[in-house]
């Protein structure tokens, strides 16, 4: 599934090691050595146990700080690839936002110069379902001091359950993926859903609630299809309205079936004459004519369109309505397209009573 690889890259990469840069010798004044030689005796005072634990401390401090001097400091000068991780930390620092808490550390191997330790490490994302990482750090000794020279992942879950991808939200509703993205002008909350049931959907909504740093709720939105098939899979896209937004919580997402629906009579009559797409400065938009060629008074009248990205998956609906639609008339029906990633679309119903 893209999310975890997503998640377990990123651990990777603060299970991973750097190269810390070289640093230019300094001088140490006379007045200096035995302030000096007090520290280096009270380093001594160390187990080699607890050595290693403070490195794995400094690391997860580094992380938190996102102090990438501190970061290198931690880690194992001969790793290969070395000298490009002081640039990817320091990238990655600025592009993301997590917290690192090292629940349970434990030194399970120690060698002269060889160490093994495990590590249970929670992570929070900013916007992201928080995970819970298992590793082993290999531990190797340069220049007489402890340095993370290896880790191996040994497992990642979830903390959230119900954001977790494969969640069954109930019906065979199954959220395979979800994340939070930007483009010029807009932020989203996209993701994937597959109707894992043997039914139809005339209906399928994704609610998703949003909250600042502090927690508190400062908005929601949604996303909803029409005409969802068995098997078929829904790659949704809720526009983000609200400010302050700093994470965000998926808390539904449910169909209605067609035996439950209740559309009133079946839309005998209804003649769809033409239909096109547009675009103006703005907006996008799925355009047409509807006539009334029975000989009643429709109350209501709605058509429901389903739209597709470039390789034909679908990407979301859009739809419109009209009161009062006589007989004999024509209604020109305009559905704006709120999805940025639609290359075609498909009417899938038009319906009164």
């Amino acid at each position: 599934m893209k999310k975890m690889i997503l998640v377990v890259s990123i651990i990777a990469l603060f299970f991973l090691a750097a190269c810390s840069p070289e640093e230019e010798a300094v001088a140490v004044e006379p007045d200096e050595v035995e302030e000096t030689e007090e520290i280096e005796e009270q380093e001594e005072e160390l187990t080699e146990e607890e050595r290693i634990l403070e490195v794995i401390r400094l690391n997860i401090e580094a992380a938190n700080k996102k102090d990438v001097d501190l970061y290198l400091s931690t880690i194992h000068p001969e790793l290969e690839g070395f000298d490009t991780q002081e640039e990817e930390l320091t990238q990655f620092f600025q592009e993301n936002d997590i917290k690192y808490t090292a629940e349970e550390v434990e030194v399970i191997e120690i060698g002269e110069d060889e160490a093994k330790v495990e590590i249970v490490q929670l992570n929070e994302f900013a916007l992201e379902a928080d995970t819970r990482a298992v590793a082993i750090y290999t531990m190797r000794k340069y220049e007489g001091e402890w340095k993370i020279a290896e880790t191996e992942v040994v497992d990642v879950t979830y903390v959230n359950e119900a954001l977790a991808d494969g969640h069954d939200f109930g019906g065979g509703l199954i959220l395979t993926h979800h994340e939070y993205i930007y483009d010029d002008f807009n932020e989203y909350v996209i993701g994937s859903v597959v109707n894992e049931s043997n039914n139809s959907y005339s209906l399928v909504q994704v609610d998703i609630t949003l909250t600042d740093e502090d927690g508190n709720v400062v908005g929601s939105t949604f996303d909803m299809i029409t005409d969802f098939a068995a098997g078929q899979t829904w790659n949704f896209e809720a526009l983000v309205f609200d400010e302050n937004v700093a994470y965000y919580e998926i808390i539904d997402i449910y169909g209605l079936d067609y035996d439950d629906a209740n559309y009133g009579d079946v839309s005998e009559g209804l003649t769809l004459v033409d239909h096109d797409s547009r675009s103006d400065e703005w907006s996008s938009y799925v355009v047409g004519s509807i006539l009334n060629e029975s000989n009643e008074t429709f109350d209501y009248v709605q058509v429901s369109v389903n739209l597709f990205d470039v390789n034909g998956n679908l990407v979301g609906s859009t739809l419109d309505n009209v009161n009062n639609l006589r007989s004999g008339e024509t209604w020109n029906f305009e559905a704006i397209i709120l999805n940025s990633n639609v290359d075609s679309y498909e009417i899938v119903d038009i319906f009164g009573w």
